[in-house]
C-alpha cells in the first residue's frame, strides 16, 4: 500500500488529475487493478453504502468511474 500501483494512482487522483489524465501522463503502460475493480463495483457500492460513512472510498470510486477530478464532501468526515 505504500507505493504500489493503486497507491500511485490514488496519489495522482488526490493531486487533482482525473483517472484518464493520470493514466495517460503518469502510468501509461501500467495496469491498475483497483481502477478495474472500481469500474466493476462502482454502481453497486453507490447503491449500498452511505457517503456519510465512507466518503473517501465513494469519492475515489466515483472519480475513477466518472473519470473526473476527485470531489470530496468534507462535511461527511465529521
Amino acid at each position: 500500500s505504500s507505493g504500489g500501483r493503486n497507491a500511485k494512482m490514488g496519489s495522482y487522483i488526490g493531486e487533482g488529475l482525473s483517472f484518464s489524465e493520470a493514466k495517460k501522463t503518469k502510468m501509461q503502460n501500467v495496469t491498475v487493478e483497483g481502477a478495474d475493480l472500481a469500474s466493476e463495483i462502482g454502481k453497486k457500492v453507490n447503491e449500498d453504502f452511505d457517503e456519510k460513512k465512507l466518503p473517501l472510498m465513494l469519492g475515489m470510486i466515483n472519480a475513477i468511474v466518472d473519470d473526473k477530478k476527485l470531489e470530496l464532501n468534507w462535511e461527511a468526515f465529521r
